[in-house]
């Protein structure tokens, strides 16, 4: 694991918001939504190499993945997009703590993630919250975010974060938005989990682009299921 800075950001005591590919890809839609409507710009990056080689005509290098970190200075910040979750547990704290070293040296003074709660809803999803310390729990119900009841867990890097995050003394928070399909590009639960993230943020983003990408799934799915056709998205 290897961490690359390009430049020196110029953000100071920024707000991290980060995501990693997960259920629906609503983490990674939402973050990299996010990241080209701020017009963000890469200053870092994590790289992470894998137990597995790639060769391309006999000649061969290590296959490796890699966790970008941009800056939005004029909404004072970082947003870390990461091409994909780490296999084991080990690796995923690994990473997570990697990424909070970086944070650490922006003085990063609140954590923000999201994740997919698969429910098929219907009508609209709707945005649960959970928090890494009382603090962050006030913070979403003064948003008008439900906070989560009961006992569950966030697997993966978009869950363990916050949790890492906890051990350094950092707030973070954890948006959990309904989605419809596991294996199927849900815009319509990026865009109203990016509203709350925003909200939260005090930052104003044009959600028309996800709206119209909710709508052309819609479609997609409708003539899927009546023409019998199986849907053929990718990440």
């Amino acid at each position: 694991m290897e961490t690359r800075f390009y430049r020196k950001p110029k953000t100071e005591n920024p707000v991290l918001v980060a995501a990693w590919p997960g259920m629906g890809y609503l983490a990674k839609i939402s973050a990299e939504y996010l990241r080209e409507r701020l017009d963000a710009d890469m200053f870092a990056e994590i790289v992470t190499y894998q137990s597995i080689i790639r060769y391309v005509d006999g000649l061969a290098e290590l296959s490796f993945s890699r966790h970008r970190f941009y800056e939005a200075p004029d909404a004072n910040l970082v947003i870390c997009v990461g091409d994909d979750q780490p296999v084991t547990a080990t690796e995923s704290v690994r990473l997570a703590e990697a990424v909070m070293d970086v944070a650490g040296e922006l003085g990063v003074r609140m954590v923000y993630t999201m994740a997919a709660l698969p429910t098929g809803y219907e009508g609209v999803p709707k945005v649960y919250g959970i928090g890494n310390s009382v603090r962050s729990i006030r913070m979403l119900r003064e948003h008008g975010i439900e906070v989560m009841r009961g006992e569950g867990g966030v697997s993966g890097l978009n869950g363990v974060l916050i949790g890492v995050a906890a051990k350094r003394g950092i707030d973070g928070v954890c948006l959990l938005c309904e989605i419809r399909y596991v294996d199927v590009p849900q815009f319509e639960s990026a865009m109203y989990v990016l509203k709350a993230l925003t909200g939260m943020l005090g930052v104003e983003v044009d959600l028309s682009g996800l709206r119209r990408r909710a709508e052309e799934v819609k479609l997609m799915t409708k003539k899927a299921k009546t023409g019998g056709e199986r849907l053929g998205y990718v990440s």
